[in-house]
């Protein structure tokens, strides 16, 4: 999707919900999409002592908070919070000790969300405005991510899934209800950018939805159809969406010390993985280690301005956690901080593993003089590895 469509969708949406925020009406207003539509979200207990204008302006598909499962003291983000009442709602289970964000982009949203915080006095709640793609949260920050019939609007939901694991503690959990779908969304709805604020042209295959939550380095990823039954094929649905960080406890990330390098390197070989160069080449590694045995790494040679990821590894028991992805951020970020501006890198297996971690295709040939000097491209890799670039 060209950052123009990206462009159109957002002003759509934010427009639409806009409408919502100044006229008080919830998601059934009879323009709206049957798919969006529920009064029966919370139970009666759960809405208790709040005040209707809150409790009867919602534009959700479900309840995440029951799968949540908040605790007193935690911090939870809530993406596309709206009016506030989801974020009103974890106010009271995490207490006076907790904490709780939400994040929407649409200034009229925001309004109304703030002045019943103030009006409510839930002094824990804040309110941000930001994109879901650029999540305005500090990393590894938040206890549980919830959100309700939002995800669905954003134009590239792998942006979204990746900065739901950013923020994320290790450990923490995400519970999110949604419009998913049974196969793919005709082309005609999914590209009228009015159909997508109506919680229907953005809806994608619930495998996808999967997927890129994996993908982004979240494990334990359960998809389930609200109703209990999977509907029928290429008609929207709400479902509820789950899934975890993995714990740091069990792997442990750290930059990788001298005495270290044996290990590496026999990761590396096990994973047909270039080691002939190590001893000259100036590469910084990042390990994950359990209990002192080292079982990821991933490292960055510099290149002059530039950098090359390589040695992106994984042991096999530990493949499918979300432990490469953690290892590329981690490498991602200590390159940035350094004043690398571009990364490259090269493959013959894992093209489609890097795009959807926003490296781009490029033609081999075109590399800066100084990554074309490395090792790895001047032999070490195969002719028929793919080179892919990421700007940082």
């Amino acid at each position: 999707m060209s950052a123009q469509d990206t462009s159109l969708i957002h002003t759509a949406v934010r427009e639409h919900y806009a409408g919502h925020a100044r006229a008080g009406s919830s998601c059934c207003s009879p323009s709206d999409g049957a798919a969006c539509c529920d009064n029966q979200l919370y139970s009666i207990d759960l809405l208790e002592g709040l005040p209707a204008d809150v409790t009867g302006f919602t534009l959700g598909c479900g309840n995440p908070l029951d799968a949540a499962a908040l605790q007193p003291g935690e911090t939870v983000l809530d993406l596309g919070s709206g009016g506030g009442l989801d974020c009103f709602l974890a106010a009271r289970q995490v207490g006076p000790a907790g904490r709780v964000l939400g994040v929407d982009m649409t200034p009229e949203m925001l309004a109304r969300a703030r002045a019943a915080a103030a009006r409510l006095k839930f002094a824990q709640v804040e309110f941000r405005q930001g994109y879901l793609e650029r999540l305005p949260v500090a990393a590894n920050s938040v206890d549980a991510v919830i959100s309700n019939c939002v995800i669905n609007l954003a134009p590239d939901k792998s942006l979204v899934f990746r900065e739901i694991a950013r923020v994320l503690k290790p450990g923490g959990r995400v519970a999110v209800s949604d419009i998913v779908i049974a196969g793919e969304m005709p082309a005609a709805l999914r590209d009228n950018p009015e159909a997508w604020s109506e919680c229907l042209a953005g809806a994608i295959d619930w495998r996808d939805y999967a997927r890129g939550l994996e993908q982004a380095g979240l494990v334990d990823v359960r998809v389930q159809p609200k109703s209990g039954t999977q509907p029928p094929a290429h008609e929207p649905y709400s479902a509820l969406i789950t899934a975890r960080k993995a714990a740091l406890d069990t792997a442990v990330i750290a930059p990788a010390a001298a005495e270290d390098q044996p290990a590496i390197s026999e990761l590396l070989q096990a994973n047909a993985l270039p080691t002939e160069d190590l001893a000259t080449a100036d590469v910084k590694f990042f390990v994950a280690k359990l209990g002192g045995r080292v079982v990821g790494v991933a490292g960055r040679q510099a290149a002059g301005a530039f950098g090359l990821l390589r040695s992106v590894a994984v042991a096999p028991e530990w493949r499918g956690r979300g432990l490469a992805a953690q290892l590329v951020q981690e490498v991602e970020a200590e390159a940035a901080a350094r004043g690398v501006r571009q990364l490259y890198l090269l493959t013959t297996t894992a093209e489609a593993y890097f795009v959807e971690r926003g490296y781009t295709r490029m033609e081999r040939a075109g590399a800066p003089a100084e990554i074309q000097a490395t090792a790895e491209f001047a032999g070490l890799c195969p002719d028929t590895g793919v080179c892919l670039t990421k700007a940082l």
